[in-house]
């Protein structure tokens, strides 16, 4: 494509030669180039994978050819970029669109239940693989052992990740088939719940979940043809979100790089995959991640090697997010960091040695302050160099911290869902659990957005929903499900629709190195594009979170259109 020439308000390609394939015109169209943009009508006009002109509908007019696809779209509709979600778990995400309900569930029994049904309605599954639940939705708010999920299962291995995927339920045919017994021991930085005579009891803990999880989860899915099929049916549901681009927040297994192959090579491919190298428990991951780099090299392809991941800590809901103050409701319990911290800092210089960047999980205000004085020690001793490193979750941030964001460059990768686990007010956890000091700058977006530059929403999903605007809806109005607290949960940190599309948008684009492709909607750009079925800007508040899209694009090809 030629230079961008600008006449009044219509920018335009200057070789175009009227070969336009789409114009999509919008009552109003949020181009997402700053944080503050509000919607304005206009439209744009699309020629192969690229946005070649952007103006009004008189503009564009002329542009148009006796084969151009042209789309009208009225005020309640919302043209944008599509969304990148910029941290969820691939593998995890296919088994939870795919698996058992189990979040909000009111009691273990209704869990149990749930999962016996799935197995009931899908009998060629082996496994029964879930994800969502949380013991605070229940009467007692006990942790669950395995005797309703043995009862249920007698003959099936279940393994149901609680609504942070940091531990997991699982029933007496999965210690079975992993071998686990009374003589197992508990693996660093995690545990197996166990009673009083040793037995394991069906509850694994941190590393004790995480660390299986991926043998597992390779176990559930084993044919590459379920594989693949599950895999295509999940990008389906995420460009109905109006996603099109992702970060795989784990090891990506080489089965599912295969899966994903398989449908980039028949054209079927509808989304763009960004993946890293987890650096807990392994030696190999330096090699791993050149490896990678090597194959997957090009960031304007559909699959592309990002770089490292580090999980710092565990998660405030279990008590091992690691603080700087000890919980309120335990003054003996601080969490910790899941690796020696000086090892954790070793391995991130290494990492950031070899020019990729670095994803740094860190829930508590302890491990936010220690992966920045990682990347802070990594900038004096010349190892960044203009990598975009991200520290996520942030859920808990001292008030000192903030401002070290934007010194270092760093992006803040936000789920604000994760601020309302339980579905009312009532049952939230966090509060008890941080204390009121701490809680006051938990999920602290107004704080983060004042003090930071970059700054990208995403799900971590089966964490949250993959894709979903429950994230916009979460930082704009920070009330449970159940509309409460009145006025929100500390509301002077309520951010707004403008600034939370934009971290959806261009933020994750900017984490993954992409901003100058796609992210924004620019003439020159990739036509990575979604129509949203509502207007975020003038909906009602309880509208955002059900809202999808009705037209997706990918490189100017419709990967999902909704027909009524």
């Amino acid at each position: 494509m030629g230079d961008i020439a600008i006449m009044s308000d219509i920018a335009i390609m200057s070789d175009i030669d009227n070969k336009i394939d789409r114009v999509i015109i919008a009552d109003a169209m949020y181009r997402g180039i700053g944080r503050g943009d509000e919607p304005v009508p206009g439209g744009i006009a699309i020629c192969g994978d690229t946005i070649v002109a952007i103006g009004t509908e008189e503009d564009l007019k002329p542009l148009i050819g006796s084969n151009t696809d042209v789309r009208r779209f009225g005020a309640d509709k919302l043209l944008i970029p599509a969304i990148c979600d910029a941290h969820l778990h691939l593998e995890n995400t296919v088994l939870c669109e795919s698996g058992p309900t189990l979040r909000f569930v009111t009691s273990e029994a209704e869990c149990v239940a749930n999962a016996k049904a799935w197995h009931e309605e899908n009998p060629e599954s082996y496994w029964v693989i879930g994800f969502g639940w949380h013991q605070a939705n229940w009467p007692g708010a006990q942790v669950p052992d395995k005797k309703l999920l043995s009862e249920a299962l007698p003959d099936n291995p279940a393994f149901l990740m609680d609504i942070d995927t940091h531990c997991a339920w699982v029933n007496q045919k999965f210690f079975d088939e992993m071998g686990i017994t009374a003589e197992t021991p508990d693996p660093e930085g995690g545990r197996i719940w166990r009673y009083e005579n040793g037995e394991p009891s069906g509850y694994l803990e941190e590393s004790a979940a995480i660390g299986i999880e991926p043998d597992v989860l390779k176990r559930a899915i084993s044919d590459p043809l379920a594989r693949r099929g599950k895999l295509a049916r999940t990008i389906e549901i995420l460009n109905r979100r109006g996603v099109t681009e992702v970060f795989d927040a784990f090891d990506t297994p080489q089965t599912w790089y295969e899966a994903v192959e398989d449908l980039k090579s028949e054209g079927l491919l509808n989304i763009r995959l960004n993946t890293s190298v987890l650096i807990n428990g392994v030696d190999d991951y330096i090699e791993k991640g050149l490896d990678l780099a090597k194959r997957y090299p090009n960031r304007e392809d559909y699959i592309t090697f990002w770089g490292f991941k580090v999980v710092g800590d565990g998660v405030g809901g279990a008590h091992t997010a690691w603080m700087t103050e000890p919980y309120a409701d335990d003054p003996t319990c601080f969490g910790a960091c899941l690796m020696d911290p000086d090892e954790m800092k070793r391995r991130v210089l290494e990492c950031l040695g070899t020019g990729h960047p670095i994803h740094i999980h860190a829930c508590g205000t302890a491990t936010v302050h220690h992966a920045l004085d990682c990347i802070e020690e990594a900038t004096a001793h010349g190892l960044t160099r203009g990598e975009r490193n991200v520290i996520t979750h942030c859920d808990t941030v001292n008030a000192e911290d903030f401002a070290r964001f934007r010194t270092l460059g760093i992006v803040a990768a936000l789920q604000p869902d994760m601020m309302a686990p339980t579905p009312t007010y009532e049952t939230d956890f966090y509060r008890p659990f941080f204390g009121e000091e701490v809680y006051k700058l938990s999920w602290a977006n107004r704080a983060m957005f004042d003090n930071c530059d970059y700054i990208s929403f995403s799900s971590d999903s089966p964490v949250g929903f993959a894709g979903t605007l429950h994230q916009i809806f979460r930082s704009t109005e920070r009330v449970f499900n159940d509309g409460k607290p009145e006025g929100g949960i500390n509301p002077e940190q309520k951010i707004s629709v403008a600034e939370a599309l934009w971290a959806y948008t261009w933020g994750g684009a900017y984490q993954l190195g992409k901003e100058q492709l796609k992210g924004s909607i620019e003439v020159g750009k990739r036509a990575d594009i979604a129509v949203l079925d509502h207007n975020l800007f003038t909906c009602n508040a309880d509208e955002i979170v059900g809202t999808e899209s009705v037209l997706t694009l990918i490189d100017g090809r419709i990967a999902y259109e909704k027909h009524d």
